[in-house]
């Protein structure tokens, strides 16, 4: 974890970021870098793209250097705050699509958005979840169970 801190770390500086703070947190099998800048909204980017493709960078840097296993990163818990807005936003449309009894198309999604929504709808014994389309046109549609 120290080894993948120090690389974050690194790449920021060489970004011209000064003082990055930057927290690795071990969750399961899910390890976490939460990045706090004082000046984030350029490096979040429009709905996140950055994070995304910075997110792609590093990872691409943790592997040519040997850090071994898979990570995420959050940048002034951007993800965060848009994980908890998804969950709350897709307990409702799942309350609609029981209540309606008819599937509900979400807009495309990043796969990180995709994600969270097939997770939390797992559980749920009236709904199945499923993604369709490809690249940036994926969609989840959200179907009471048969």
């Amino acid at each position: 974890m120290e080894q993948l801190k120090g690389l974050i770390e690194e790449f920021l500086r060489n970004m011209g970021v000064k003082d990055p703070g930057v927290t690795i947190s071990q969750g399961g099998a899910q390890t976490k870098a939460h990045i706090s800048l004082d000046d984030a909204g350029y490096m979040i980017g429009k709905e996140g793209e950055n994070i995304h493709d910075i997110e792609k960078i590093l990872k691409l840097l943790a592997r040519r250097k040997g850090v071994e296993g898979s990570f995420s990163i959050d940048i002034n818990n951007y993800r965060g705050e848009r994980e908890a807005k998804l969950k709350d936003y897709i307990r409702k449309v799942a309350r609609q699509v029981v209540m309606n009894k008819k599937e509900v198309r979400l807009p495309p999604m990043r796969p990180f958005e995709r994600r969270v929504i097939h997770l939390e709808l797992a559980t749920h014994p009236d709904i199945v979840t499923e993604s369709i389309g490809d690249g940036e046109e994926r969609y989840v549609v959200v179907k009471p169970y048969p």
